[in-house]
């Protein structure tokens, strides 16, 4: 007969550990079902949010276009969104189409909310036939204006608090979730309590981007005023002085700027709002990285074609922060082919609560039934 093992004593650290894992599985259950139905409605209109224009256009066929040759000048394009609203009326700004199919996407705010809309107008045009092809005040639309504000304020007026309260459970949830995961001497296996660690550890990286960066847009600024900036300037056009000879057009303006620097590619442009305000363009730099917080502002002399003033970048990392972190969570600003991974961060909500709460159901069965048992061996 082998000798028996000398009974070794567990450490003091180990037994710690055995107690923090224990505590940790008690607090990551219970945040999680108190909070699991909330947690997958946001992540849901989440990965909504992520593809709001394809689905939009899915949504309304109108709004699709027919490839042709050559896209219409700049300056019909601006016509045609002039059409609803004159340009010293209010801001317009045109983001022209980036892939072929896609159409242009201009907004506008009015300078008198009594006499025009009450909140931003999006204009769809057709790039090709320089048509407009549907309008709509993004507020009174379910897509654009209900969703968005259901996923950021819940329909309440401080909703946002909601919201940065569920990004803090939420990332209790990741913290616990990996420290239980982590993984030990014996292997996991691979059955539905397996799954459900493995999901939420892969996952893990995508959900805390989500939810820091949520976060960040979630919690009131004097909370955490070291993390924003105290005053955020609004850049002002300069005032121009009229020459003598009519503005060049859109068109000659953008053509004569590419030409003196081949590598820009225009982007975006706001028109002049009066005679003496110039026209702002927005460039993508190639070789630089493509997202509209990265994009060159600049100035431009209707007249000469030169530069009248540049947006510099934010000069402080606070305000570099504020600028990068709605485009970084809403996806505008990461490559596309990184959308399917930020869509399925939203959903992987849903998975782990199902996963979840089946682990915590089966859980309950069988407890009440070593109880059921119990009960009756005692008889």
């Amino acid at each position: 007969m082998a000798p028996a093992r000398p009974h070794r004593r567990k450490s003091h650290s180990h037994r710690w550990l055995i107690t923090g894992r224990r505590w940790a599985f008690r607090l990551h259950r219970w945040l999680a079902l108190g909070t699991a139905l909330l947690l997958v409605l946001l992540g849901l209109s989440g990965s909504l949010l992520v593809y709001r224009d394809p689905l939009y256009r899915l949504l309304h066929p109108q709004t699709r276009i027919q490839i042709r040759e050559q896209p219409a000048p700049l300056g019909r394009l601006l016509d045609a969104a002039f059409t609803l609203y004159p340009p010293d009326s209010g801001a317009w700004r045109l983001v022209l189409p980036t892939q072929a199919g896609e159409p242009a996407k201009a907004t506008y705010v009015s300078d008198d909310p009594f006499e025009g809309p009450e909140g931003e107008v999006i204009v769809w045009i057709d790039p090709y036939r320089a048509e407009v092809l549907r309008a709509f005040e993004k507020d009174r639309d379910w897509f654009e204006g209900w969703l968005y504000r259901f996923h950021s304020t819940w329909l309440l007026e401080e909703g946002k608090l909601l919201s940065a309260a569920l990004g803090a459970v939420l990332a209790i949830l990741i913290a616990t979730g990996l420290f239980l995961w982590w993984p030990t001497r014996r292997r996991l296996p691979l059955d539905l309590a397996g799954s459900h660690r493995w999901l939420g550890a892969l996952g893990s990286p995508l959900l805390l981007f989500s939810t820091l960066t949520g976060l960040y847009l979630a919690i009131p600024h004097a909370w955490l005023p070291a993390l924003y900036p105290a005053i955020v300037s609004e850049p002002r056009p300069p005032v121009l002085e009229p020459a003598d000879t009519a503005p060049l057009d859109i068109d000659t303006l953008v053509t004569r700027i590419v030409r003196r620097h081949p590598r820009l590619e225009l982007r975006a442009l706001s028109p002049p709002r009066s005679e003496t305000d110039p026209w702002l363009l927005e460039f993508h730099r190639q070789g630089d990285y493509d997202a509209p917080p990265s994009w060159d502002k600049v100035w431009i002399d209707p007249w000469h074609a030169r530069l009248a003033g540049r947006i510099a970048p934010p000069p402080t990392w606070r305000e570099t922060l504020l600028r990068w972190m709605f485009p970084l969570h809403s996806g505008a600003a990461v490559p596309p082919e990184t959308l399917p991974l930020l869509a399925l961060t939203g959903l992987l909500p849903l998975l782990l609560a199902c996963t979840g709460l089946w682990l915590w159901l089966r859980h309950r069965l069988r407890r009440r039934h070593r109880a059921l048992s119990a009960r009756q061996n005692r008889h």
